[in-house]
């Protein structure tokens, strides 16, 4: 079986996301053979091994350009909180989401990462944006 490069097929912010992969894995540092290349991650490389790093990073950076030292450290910034609603949150990695699960809130539009929300304000968001929904229309919608 022919195995796909991790960064076949994606958008055109590829650039930006190659690039932080390279300094992820550039990085000289002492680290297991076993963990992620990125420093102050420490978990378990990808892949059986094979990867540079691990999975969470490796989807964070084919998605945001960001690794997991990336995202704490965006969440850490933000006081551990959701940046609308201001509850708290962390990346739990639940499957299905979890009301304290962490995301990376981004735009569709242009890809630019904004903040890490909580997963209710994403989607509520998610919504707005993708169906081009007035902000006075819920506004009012809401004051009935």
């Amino acid at each position: 079986m022919k195995k796909i490069p991790w960064n076949k097929g994606l958008s055109k912010h590829t650039d930006i996301r190659v690039a932080a992969y390279a300094k992820a894995c550039s990085v000289k540092t002492k680290v297991k053979a076993s963990c992620c290349a990125t420093v102050g991650c420490g978990r378990k490389r990808g892949g059986g091994g094979k990867n540079l790093l691990c999975r969470p990073c490796i989807n964070g950076i084919k998605a945001y350009g960001m690794t997991t030292v990336d995202r704490l450290t965006m969440l850490d910034s933000q006081n551990g909180c959701c940046k609308l609603c201001l509850r708290e949150i962390k990346f739990d990695g639940a499957r299905p989401p979890s009301k304290i699960s962490a995301v990376v809130d981004h735009c569709h539009g242009s890809g630019k990462v904004r903040a890490i929300l909580c997963i209710r304000c994403n989607s509520m968001l998610s919504v707005i944006e993708d169906y081009s929904i007035e902000l006075d229309r819920i506004k009012e919608y809401l004051c009935r």
